[in-house]
């Protein structure tokens, strides 16, 4: 073999060495930044970013651009995932604080009476019951639909001349038959007034009663006011 035949074939193999390591540089290069910026872990981080420079061409070393800019790019993700996780931190510690201070508000209402927005029949221990409702302007007449448990109507109110402002009208406790209905049941209403000129009235819906109770179910907190229970953000108003 040729003197020259020799040095290209010693051409030739460092060539493919270069552009295999070249190969091997690019890909754990790129590697090393997909990873980094899927929240890879600081040892994984390390360890692969040694065997890159291990493995990397010794006539054309790692670009110390590129390295300062994987090294940046994982400090600023591992900067977020710990941002990340105080925040997680900390939302927790203020909701548990919230749902404390919830817990002793709520609490502190028992025996107290309670305004709350709510459509339901406030029942007494002789089956009689009561409705309450808000009228936005004078109403010339209106119905109240008494419904029970499933949604069915019972009993129909009718009532003329009805003020602005706070009503409460009085229900025997009887149904559409004249029948009593069991006192302990859950009952509600629904109120449709007019004015004179046929328009119709907005109404609220309204319960006043004395809270007897907190129940707690999940993330929701109810008070039970004389027997039904009722959400703790439809309270509007407390009295003595």
């Amino acid at each position: 073999m040729s003197v020259d035949q020799i040095s290209g074939a010693v051409k030739n193999n460092q060539q493919l060495i270069e552009n295999s390591s070249n190969s091997t540089k690019k890909e754990s290069e790129s590697a090393v930044s997909n990873i980094a910026n899927k929240q890879m872990g600081k040892k994984q981080f390390l360890k692969l970013l040694i065997t890159q420079m291990q493995n990397q061409n010794p006539l054309d070393p790692m670009d110390s651009k590129n390295f300062s800019q994987q090294l940046a790019q994982f400090s600023q993700v591992e900067s977020l995932n710990n941002m990340s996780d105080g925040f997680e931190k900390s939302n927790k510690i203020s909701k548990n604080l919230s749902e404390s201070i919830n817990q002793t508000l709520t609490t502190s209402l028992v025996g107290k009476k309670v305004k709350c927005k709510s459509n339901n029949v406030v029942m007494n221990q002789d089956g009689q019951g009561k409705i309450s409702f808000e009228l936005d302007k004078f109403a010339k007449k209106a119905n109240i639909q008494i419904k029970n448990g499933k949604g069915e109507v019972i009993r129909n109110l009718d009532r003329t001349n009805l003020s602005k402002g706070m009503n409460v009208i009085g229900w025997d406790g009887k149904n559409g038959s004249g029948q009593s209905v069991p006192s302990d049941g859950s009952y509600t209403f629904q109120v449709s007034a007019s004015a004179g000129n046929g328009n119709s009235v907005d109404t609220n819906n309204i319960t006043v009663g004395q809270v007897t109770g907190v129940n707690y179910q999940g993330d929701k907190t109810y008070l039970i006011v004389d027997g039904n229970r009722i959400p703790y953000e439809s309270v509007v108003e407390v009295r003595k």
